[in-house]
């Protein structure tokens, strides 16, 4: 068994309360290792540090038991997938500076820093892409538990964004 760390965001009814036995059914329906929190109204996350063989089999579960405490919550994104340098330089244990070395293609010669996926400021990167490009250069010894879960995360967002889009067609 290998530990994932991940957040599952899921959209709830406006004016779902985190209450005691709301708490309490997440607990029981197996989310006991999650943190939960409510960014806005009507936004639910739990961030999970779950033990499965593999990402695709930590995801589902965890997608779920939260479903299972709470019917009407529909998932609506997995992380880590979109990424930006601060977030880069946690997950790989070096400083922000460095990992904007690299992306500014500055320092020693190295293949090329994929692209961001979206420009904005601060740009966003797919974590895969990233994890893909480190193992390719061969800067870090990753745990393969995070390639499997980059790739799992982009898959999950993915069929989500595609489900929404079939929906506006």
């Amino acid at each position: 068994m290998t530990e994932f760390q991940f957040t599952l965001s899921f959209a709830v009814p406006v004016g779902t309360l985190l209450t005691d036995a709301l708490t309490d059914a997440f607990f029981e329906a197996g989310c006991d290792d999650a943190m939960i929190g409510f960014g806005r109204p009507g936004c639910l996350a739990f961030d999970f540090t779950r033990a499965a063989e593999t990402a695709s089999a930590a995801l589902t579960s965890a997608e779920r038991d939260v479903v299972s405490a709470l019917p009407s919550a529909v998932l609506t994104e997995a992380g880590p997938d979109l990424v930006n340098l601060s977030d880069m330089a946690a997950l790989f244990g070096c400083s922000r500076q460095n990992m904007q070395k690299y992306a500014s293609g500055s320092g020693e010669k190295r293949g090329a820093f994929p692209l961001p996926l979206v420009s904005t400021a601060p740009p966003l990167w797919r974590l895969l892409d990233i994890v893909r490009w480190v193992q390719r250069e061969k800067l870090w010894d990753l745990p393969p538990s995070l390639a499997d879960l980059a790739a799992e995360t982009a898959r999950l967002n993915l069929r989500l964004q595609l489900k929404k889009l079939e929906a506006v067609a």
